[in-house]
C-alpha cells in the first residue's frame, strides 16, 4: 500500500479531475468557474491554475479545503460527494 503521502495527493489529484468534469459539464471556462469560486482575488484564474498545474517543484500546489469547499460550491456540488467519490476511486 502506497504512503499516506502519497494517497493524500491522489486523492487531491482526483478532486482536481472531477471538479474540472463538472466544470465542463456547465460549460464554464476557467476564468467564470474562479471568478465565481474566488470572486475577491485580483486573478482568479491563476488560483485555479496553481491549483491544476505543476509548479516549478513539479508537484501541482496542494489542495486546501477552503479551496474544495469553494471550487464545489461554485459548480453548485457538494464538496463531500466529490470528496467521498475521489476515495471511492482511489480504492479508499
Amino acid at each position: 500500500m502506497p504512503e499516506l503521502r502519497e494517497i493524500a495527493v491522489q486523492v487531491e489529484r482526483k478532486i482536481v479531475e472531477l471538479l474540472d468534469e463538472k466544470r465542463n459539464e456547465k460549460g464554464l471556462s476557467e476564468v467564470q468557474w474562479g471568478k465565481i469560486a474566488y470572486p475577491d482575488d485580483k486573478d482568479p484564474r491563476r488560483k485555479i491554475q496553481s491549483i491544476r498545474n505543476k509548479q516549478s517543484n513539479g508537484q501541482p500546489q496542494r489542495l486546501r479545503v477552503q479551496d474544495l469547499i469553494l471550487l464545489s460550491k461554485a459548480l453548485g456540488v457538494d464538496p463531500a460527494r466529490i470528496l467521498t467519490r475521489a476515495m471511492d476511486e482511489n480504492n479508499l
